[in-house]
């Protein structure tokens, strides 16, 4: 497995994937193929370039991007995103990857209309709206809400609230985890 390159949706920061993406069925936001499932619901969000691994590396990219400091055991802080980078994508628990990409393939499918709104209004395509997700869930100081969307990002940030925080971590067993506010 090879590190992944390039912009937000496709893991720029290095989050190591297993690329299971049919070209056939162009981006795909998920291997469940969830932006289907969005796209049956409103035809209008706009998809752009998801990455390798799915919405579920743009969903990883950006967990592993905003995490906190951690301390080791020499009591020593390192950049979250340095400790996470380590990891390929089939390291983390896949209870943890399925119910993210769960929580937000509902976010989606909820709210198709308010996310085509400001989908015209931004511009920002599918890997952007993951990352305002995780961004907007976690009280970080940007998201949905400061995209120049007005009302429809502010109901959208709204929506964020009911999922609650999340911020990855290494358990006892040294492994990559996902701790769910």
């Amino acid at each position: 497995m090879s590190k992944t390159g390039g912009g937000v949706g496709t893991n720029q920061h290095q989050i190591k994937g297993q690329g299971k993406q049919d070209p056939s069925k162009g981006p795909q936001a998920t291997v469940d193929d969830l932006d289907a499932m969005a796209m049956m619901e409103s035809p209008a969000i706009q998809y752009g370039t998801v990455g390798p691994d799915g919405v579920r590396g743009d969903l990883m990219e950006v967990l592993v991007w905003q995490a906190s400091e951690i301390q080791d055991e020499n009591g020593e802080w390192t950049s979250g995103e340095k400790v996470f980078n380590v990891f390929y994508i089939d390291q983390w628990p896949a209870d943890d990857l399925e119910r993210l990409e769960a929580e937000f393939g509902d976010f989606v499918v909820t709210n198709a209309g308010d996310l085509a709104e400001f989908q015209r209004k931004t511009g920002r395509p599918l890997p952007y709206i993951a990352h305002d997700f995780i961004l907007t869930r976690n009280g970080h100081g940007t998201g949905f809400w400061d995209r120049g969307a007005g009302e429809v990002g502010r109901r959208l940030s709204d929506a964020c609230e009911k999922y609650g925080p999340v911020e990855p971590y290494i358990g006892d067993d040294g492994q990559p985890h996902i701790e769910w506010g």
